[in-house]
C-alpha cells in the first residue's frame, strides 16, 4: 500500500516533527542516560558530578514544561 500525504507549508514542518518524534525521544533518552552515568559511575570530581546532576535536573524541568516523560 502506498500513501501520499500533501501538506501546506505550515503543516509540513509540524508533520516532519511528528515523523521524527521517535528519533528525538531516542536522542533525549541517550543524553539522559549519559548524564546519569556521569553522575553515578564516572570518575569525576564532586563539582563535576554536581554540574551533570544540575544539567539532568534542567533537562527534566524542560521536559516537564512540555508534558514529556521519557519513561512513557
Amino acid at each position: 500500500m502506498t500513501v501520499t500525504l500533501r501538506f501546506g507549508d505550515d503543516e509540513r514542518s509540524e508533520a516532519m516533527l511528528a515523523f521524527r518524534a521517535g528519533a528525538l525521544h531516542g536522542v533525549l533518552w541517550d543524553f539522559d542516560e549519559w548524564l546519569r552515568e556521569q553522575v553515578k559511575y564516572a570518575e569525576t570530581s564532586d563539582a563535576e558530578q554536581a554540574v551533570y546532576q544540575k544539567v539532568r535536573e534542567e533537562l527534566y524541568r524542560c521536559l516537564g514544561e512540555h508534558g514529556v516523560e521519557l519513561d512513557e
